[in-house]
């Protein structure tokens, strides 16, 4: 999502940002000093952390060390007392998004209600009703192969669009490939290859290695 506004702001268009702190796995500091780490200047609202990067205006709920499953229901009337009043205050064409809980639903009436598009940022296959849909304008997945998932599972049509990541902040500069590393090896996302793969090549001498971006997979190995 952050690429994506990174693109959309050098596209010309005026661009927001609203989320929470919440992670999948945990931090190794707080987010505040994360942020000033990171060279930006922050200023706190209450809960909120409010900063400008890359000519990009973002507001933050902090919520702790709470685990993710839990921040809608501690979090969830703060998060929408924000969202509430950034449609209030800036008139939005889109709202690009992705949805996570019930309450997100809600919000997407709001937005509609305020005359906002939704975008919906899709990224995985584990959306198994058509109802998720019923309140998007448009669908946004990173492959040609999950937009056809969708199509012939639920007749729900899309346009996919490749990774928006910048390859300069996520390539590192050098390298020393020890591992054959997957992310997030659940069932869902490949785990019955990779126990494949490693199987061919345990006596060749190369080292698979599992990396879990998740507190809480109990579908890993």
């Amino acid at each position: 999502m952050r690429a994506a506004a990174r693109v959309l702001k050098q596209a010309g268009f005026h661009v927001r940002c609203l989320a929470t702190t919440a992670t999948e796995g945990a931090l190794t500091c707080p987010i505040s000093d994360f942020l000033r780490n990171s060279r930006v200047a922050v200023s706190k609202v209450g809960r909120e952390l409010r900063f400008t990067e890359q000519s990009i205006f973002f507001r933050l709920l902090s919520t702790g060390g709470l685990p993710l499953n839990q921040i809608d229901l501690c979090f969830g009337r703060a998060f929408d007392a924000i969202f509430r009043d950034e449609l209030g205050s800036f008139r939005s064409d889109a709202v690009f998004t992705y949805w996570g809980v019930e309450r997100d639903r809600r919000r997407f009436q709001l937005a509609r209600q305020n005359g906002t598009k939704i975008i919906y940022g899709l990224r995985n296959h584990a959306y198994d009703h058509r109802y998720c849909f019923d309140l998007v304008d448009a669908i946004l997945p990173p492959s040609q192969a999950l937009s056809d998932y969708y199509r012939g599972t639920f007749g729900i049509e899309s346009t996919a669009i490749p990774s928006l990541m910048n390859e300069d902040e996520v390539l590192a500069p050098r390298r020393d490939p020890i591992f054959i590393t997957f992310i997030n090896p659940t069932i869902g996302k490949g785990v019955t290859v990779m126990a494949r793969l490693a199987e061919e090549h345990r006596r060749d001498g190369r080292i698979f290695r599992s990396s879990s971006s998740k507190a809480v997979d109990q579908q890993a190995i």
